[in-house]
């Protein structure tokens, strides 16, 4: 085992480092998107939470910290959305606007006007991404942004998830910048010389 390794092992419980790509787009109509018609995309609702949850186990890694991330957004009342096809949960999608607060918001120092929204936690189950069903569901959740009257996107991906990157990017999302974030004994984080106290859900 190298030095570096051994020290990082020593270190992890310690300090942690994350890297993100904040991104943003300019959220306007779009004609012409293609639509296999089988995508149903509706508002997250209290009636989900059972197939959510399901849904989760199904096709999470992490399971404990998703179910985490699910019980935040039902309590803080996030917007969000859920796509079925064919009747069958494939992924969801979250969002909070002005009148909401979100631990992310401050940690890329994001500050939202009315007519923008920050959206978060896009999960399409892994069978059904080369499919299209990603960009068809990104296309779908935008378009309804755009309807509900707002006019900016934010959002944000990890600098080493080149695919997400790329289908943000095929939709017109402009990166503003890699945000570097350092957290320490599981306890406070930092980023972009902002202190905020850590939240292990969303840091």
């Amino acid at each position: 085992m190298s030095l570096k390794t051994m020290l990082g092992e020593l270190l992890e419980p310690v300090f942690k480092k994350r890297e993100d790509v904040l991104l943003c787009k300019e959220l306007k109509a779009e004609p012409g998107q293609a639509s296999s018609g089988r995508l149903e995309v509706v508002p997250v609702g209290s009636q989900h939470l059972k197939a959510l949850v399901q849904f989760i186990h199904e096709h999470h890694g992490d399971v404990e910290r998703s179910l985490r991330m699910l019980d935040d957004c039902f309590r803080h009342r996030y917007e969000g959305r859920i796509a079925f096809l064919d009747g069958q949960v494939i992924g969801y999608r979250w969002w909070v606007t002005s009148a909401m607060n979100h631990p992310q918001l401050k940690l890329y120092g994001v500050s939202l006007r009315e007519d923008e929204v920050f959206a978060f936690g896009l999960y399409i189950a892994r069978a059904f991404r080369a499919n299209g069903y990603a960009a068809e569901f990104l296309a779908i959740t935008q378009q309804q942004l755009v309807d509900l009257g707002y006019k900016r996107l934010y959002n944000a991906v990890g600098a080493s998830n080149v695919p997400a990157r790329r289908l943000y990017e095929s939709f017109g999302s402009k990166e503003l910048g890699l945000h570097v974030s350092l957290s320490f004994f599981s306890f406070l984080a930092c980023c972009g010389g902002r202190w905020m106290r850590y939240d292990p859900v969303w840091m």
